[in-house]
């Protein structure tokens, strides 16, 4: 869950929303993984909110600091900018 500095922040932030049509994605730990190894540090750097209320689907909103890192994350997830 975001932590509620993000949520504060969010409108300044930089966004990609990720989509998976189940009830569980399989790729949120590599997605995770991938910001960890990067050297970002999760409610400093970046965080994720999960969103929306549709039972067949997983959305996650990835807040950023930085527009570099918002579209690296958005290549490596297939992502949409918000």
């Amino acid at each position: 869950m975001a932590t509620e500095h993000f949520l504060r922040q969010a409108s300044r932030m930089f966004r990609v929303i990720t989509s998976y049509p189940d009830l569980t994605d399989p790729n949120y730990d590599r997605y995770v993984n991938y910001l960890n190894e990067s050297g970002l540090v999760k409610g400093k750097d970046w965080d994720v909110q999960q969103i929306g209320d549709n039972w067949h689907r997983e959305d996650h909103c990835w807040y950023f600091q930085s527009p570099e890192v918002q579209m690296q994350f958005k290549i490596y997830t297939g992502g949409n900018i918000v």
